[in-house]
């Protein structure tokens, strides 16, 4: 059985910090789903998959986790 996590694309990311995410397949923009207190240095640590609603084309991606990356949020998203 494979662990799903539902998850919501955070509203607000902030210049400088670092995010767990992936790319919304429709836009190609990326979909924030938590804070990387790591900055970069650890992989996304949820096992299965990871379910998020996402704010840039309103539709729900359901991602790998494995497919979860970090990246630092660069302007405004």
């Amino acid at each position: 059985m494979t662990d799903t996590t539902y998850v919501q694309q955070l509203r607000k990311t902030i210049s400088g910090e670092f995010y767990f995410g992936a790319m919304c397949r429709e836009t190609k923009r990326r979909i924030a789903i938590s804070t990387d207190t790591s900055r970069g240095k650890q992989r996304y640590s949820q096992s299965g998959e990871t379910v998020v609603s996402c704010n840039h084309c309103h539709k729900t991606h359901r991602l790998d986790n494995r497919d979860i990356f970090s990246f630092p949020q660069f302007g405004w998203e």
